[in-house]
């Protein structure tokens, strides 16, 4: 029988990692974007556990709605 680590600690651990990812994008002022594409990319990485894909995925999505949420807004243009 294979040991699998309980739910409980995935969830612990991927909140630690969004923490992580957060602190490490906001410390080196990380383009966002670019950062969703590289989590995305590597969550492809079929010699990876399906759990650390999905991880993988769920933070690249993460990074993906935090960059669309702080674009900037275009300015409105005047007439």
């Amino acid at each position: 029988m294979e040991n699998r680590i309980d739910p409980h600690t995935l969830n612990v651990l991927q909140q630690a990692l969004r923490t992580l990812t957060l602190s490490l994008a906001a410390a080196t002022k990380a383009d966002l974007h670019v950062l969703s594409q590289m989590l995305k990319a590597s969550s492809a990485n079929d010699q990876l556990e399906p759990e650390a894909r999905l991880m993988l995925t769920d933070l690249a999505e993460g990074m993906g709605m935090l960059a669309t949420q702080l674009q900037p807004k275009p300015a409105a243009q005047a007439n």
